[in-house]
C-alpha cells in the first residue's frame, strides 16, 4: 500500500516542530509589571427591576510577582455578574477582589454597559451606554 504524499516521517515531523518552536528554548526571565483584561460581553441583571444590562469589564493591575491567569480574572468578572446587580457595587467588587487576590493597591475597573432599562423604558435611547470605574494606586 502506497502511503499518502502529505505522510511525514517522524524525522520530517520532528524538523517541522523543531521550527515551529525555534526560539522557545531560549529561557529569559520574564517579569508583568501590569497586565489589563478586556473581557467578553456580560449580561447582568440590575437588582431592582431585574432587566439586565449588557457590557464589558476591562481590568488591569500592576503585579508584584504574581499573575493571575485569563480565565481565572473572566471567571471573577463573572462571579460577580451572575447576581442580580448595579454596575457600581459590580465595579467596586471586582476592584476589591483582585486588589485582595494580588495583594496591591494598584488595581483599575472600567465597565461600559448599555442598560435596557434606557432603551426600552422612559427616554428609550439605544445610543447611550453607562461608565464607571474604580482607579486605584498608580492607576490614579
Amino acid at each position: 500500500m502506497k502511503e499518502p504524499i502529505d505522510t511525514l516521517d517522524q524525522h520530517e515531523e520532528f524538523d517541522q516542530m523543531g521550527e515551529a518552536h525555534a526560539g522557545s528554548s531560549e529561557l529569559t526571565p520574564i517579569r508583568f509589571d501590569a497586565f489589563e483584561l478586556s473581557n467578553d460581553e456580560k449580561i447582568k441583571q440590575i437588582e431592582h427591576h431585574f432587566l439586565p444590562f449588557i457590557g464589558k469589564a476591562h481590568v488591569a493591575y500592576t503585579s508584584k510577582g504574581k499573575v493571575i491567569g485569563l480565565s481565572k480574572m473572566n471567571r471573577l468578572v463573572d462571579y460577580y455578574s451572575r447576581r442580580p446587580q448595579v454596575q457600581e457595587r459590580l465595579t467596586l467588587q471586582i476592584a476589591d477582589a483582585i486588589s485582595d487576590a494580588m495583594n496591591t493597591q494598584d488595581v483599575a475597573v472600567h465597565i461600559d454597559s448599555k442598560h435596557l432599562c434606557v432603551s426600552m423604558r422612559g427616554i428609550k435611547d439605544h445610543a447611550s451606554s453607562t461608565i464607571t470605574s474604580e482607579f486605584r494606586g498608580v492607576f490614579r
